[in-house]
């Protein structure tokens, strides 16, 4: 007696669900992730933005003068400011190591908007929690000023409503003019 063997060509419906039940969990993890590095990107691109720009500041003070300025006057400087935390100022500073946007004191050289879903989050000044910071680069060397004072350093911190683990650092010191941008882990 032989018996015929069935053989079964194709997949049953059950096989079938179930690899599909474990490409949709991988697809979806792989985009999960995707996404949070699309974050961390934008937020760390806005930091390194804001550090290019406070040594654009620098590097402008070490040149000394804007366009049609025939006498240059102070140093130039950037200004934050945590009640309007979308956007910071680049100035050209009247002298007095501070950021005054009345008519005929400082002039405003750019007000730069920060991406949509980033804010300054926190201002520090030789560590200390301040509202506002105001850096000036003074030449001819230049000097930096934080909030009118020859301080060690000062820190900017960005906050992404679309990322919660994570903020962008951008440091300021004082003594070797150094201007850094990182991302840092928050605590939980």
């Amino acid at each position: 007696m032989i018996k015929k063997l069935k053989i079964n060509k194709g997949f049953t419906l059950v096989e079938m669900t179930v690899v599909v039940a474990i490409f949709v969990l991988v697809y979806a993890a792989s985009l999960a992730n995707f996404r949070k590095g699309d974050n961390r990107s934008e937020l760390l691109l806005a930091a390194e933005n804001l550090a290019g720009d406070i040594k654009k500041i620098q590097t402008q003070t070490l040149s000394g003068s804007v366009a049609e300025e025939i006498e240059p006057v102070g140093g130039f400087g950037v200004y934050f400011n945590l009640t309007n935390n979308s956007q910071y100022v680049l100035f050209r500073d009247n002298g007095d190591e501070q950021f005054q946007a009345q008519p005929g004191d400082d002039a405003v050289l750019e007000t730069v908007q920060l991406p949509g879903s980033i804010t300054l989050d926190e201002l520090l000044f030789n560590d200390q929690p301040t509202a506002d910071l105001t850096i000036v680069f003074k030449p001819p060397k230049p000097d930096i000023y934080f909030n009118d004072a020859l301080a060690a350093s000062s820190t900017i911190v960005l906050a992404s409503e679309k990322l919660n683990e994570q903020a962008g650092k951008i440091s300021v010191y004082k003594f070797t003019g150094k201007v850094s941008a990182e991302l840092i882990n928050l605590p939980n």
